[in-house]
């Protein structure tokens, strides 16, 4: 059996005595499989040469990664901002005419923008189409080591570039987001799920298995996305931005939730853990204040607002100084999929945080945080009540989750098994 990881698509390696044409998971050989042997110094870009020297990779994705409030802009813009350091990066993306304006990086040494009317519907689709063009153009004019795409680019195109190795980062698994909510819908409305969950089946075992290598940011999606698909997905987690800290901590008890409030998960997460957690904690300690921030807030997230301790603040200039002021943080998810963008910021901030095991999805958890996962309502509000009430706790779990991200959250280190495969990449002969 050939190894799962990458698909067979036929490279030329000067290797290769026999005149055969070797799969890139041959080329790549164990750096796929285990990630885990030190790169040689000779293989790794000297920072120092000129820009024109460097290697280079061709970006395409189906959204401008400079909205930095998106999960999905927040990763791509992370993982090219790292590689830009050794490599250079040119990007071809689609810019919706509705989508909030704003300027290229200056990491990006080349970009090519595709016009659309919307961020769905014909017009978009045209535009994808003409993404792929302008990719194949790219591609055959620069010759590039490895083609990266983001998800919402075209789930089954190898034809662009089809000497050079595509990496493929899906991120998420819709699959495994939309069988989580098939447990939890009326059985008259299941039979939509399931269409829902077939379409995504079909579309994300192409989007895989017509990519070399396939990134995931959540421990379940990779394993959803590698089984869908017979090949095996690399769980590549999100980084983030390590904040100056400050002790900005306010005087009376405050949680925080963070995240997009316009987001089903989010909004499910909220309705939760207000009505079931909150009132129980509020109970033990009356003076006990939630803070909920985030940007495009529905109606049922306002009329939180001013009741219990409660307070809504929408589309802020800063998530930090948020998570500053509280003294802890909560992930109450029980659906959706990837990597809670809302618990690394919190850690990053020194800030513990209470969550269910559905937010960890294959989160390597801060020393002490085992304690605070909890998927029964009652015994998250035991455990986040208690850390309230528990100054030294509080700061020696923050302590801890702050060096935890910074041993393995950095940009820098989520981004290092992306390195060793473009290198590996830049070993491989093309025609």
């Amino acid at each position: 059996m050939k190894p799962a990881f990458v698909n067979d698509h036929r490279l030329v390696h000067p290797s290769d005595d026999h005149g055969r044409q070797p799969s890139l998971s041959t080329m790549l050989g164990t750096q796929l499989t285990q990630m885990t042997s030190p790169l040689d110094s000779s293989m790794r870009s000297d920072g120092n040469l000129p820009r024109a020297s460097l290697p280079l990779i061709l970006a395409a994705s189906s959204f401008p990664p400079w909205d930095l409030h998106n999960g999905a802009s927040l990763r791509l813009h992370g993982f090219l901002r790292e590689l830009s350091i050794c490599w250079r990066v040119h990007l071809v993306f689609v810019a919706p005419a509705d989508h909030p304006s704003g300027t290229p990086a200056s990491f990006f040494d080349h970009t090519v923008q595709i016009d659309a009317s919307s961020s769905s519907g014909p017009s978009f689709v045209a535009a994808l189409l003409d993404l792929e063009r302008a990719l194949a153009a790219e591609a055959e004019a620069e010759r590039p080591t490895a083609i990266f795409r983001w998800t919402g680019t075209s789930p089954v195109s190898r034809q662009v570039g089809s000497h050079v190795p595509v990496i493929r980062d899906l991120i998420d698994c819709a699959t495994f987001a939309e069988w989580v909510l098939f447990r939890t819908v009326p059985p008259k409305t299941a039979f939509l799920k399931i269409r829902g969950i077939l379409r995504n089946f079909r579309d994300e075992r192409r989007a895989v298995r017509s990519a070399d290598v396939c990134l995931a940011a959540g421990q379940r999606d990779a394993a959803t996305l590698s089984s869908i698909s017979g090949r095996k997905v690399l769980l590549v987690p999100n980084g983030v931005t390590i904040p100056t800290s400050r002790n900005d901590r306010a005087r009376l008890p405050t949680v925080v939730f963070s995240g997009t409030l316009d987001f089903p998960p989010n909004i499910e997460a909220l309705r939760w853990f207000v009505r079931e957690i909150w009132p129980l904690v509020r109970e033990r300690i009356p003076e006990a204040c939630l803070t909920i921030v985030g940007k495009n807030a529905i109606a049922e997230i306002h009329h939180y607002d001013g009741a219990h301790g409660i307070s809504v603040h929408v589309n802020v200039p800063s998530m930090f100084e948020y998570l500053e002021q509280a003294w802890c943080s909560v992930a109450p998810m029980r659906t959706g999929s990837g990597v809670k963008n809302k618990v690394l910021e919190a850690w990053a901030a020194s800030r513990p945080v209470v969550m269910t095991s559905h937010a960890v999805n294959g989160l390597r958890l801060p020393a002490g945080s085992e304690a605070l996962v909890k998927d029964d309502h009652r015994e998250f509000a035991a455990a986040l009540a208690n850390l309230l009430t528990q100054p030294a706790l509080l700061e020696a779990l923050g302590k801890a989750a702050r060096e935890h991200v910074e041993q393995h959250y950095t940009w820098k280190a989520v981004t290092e098994p992306l390195t060793e495969i473009l290198e590996q990449c830049r070993l491989i002969e093309r025609p």
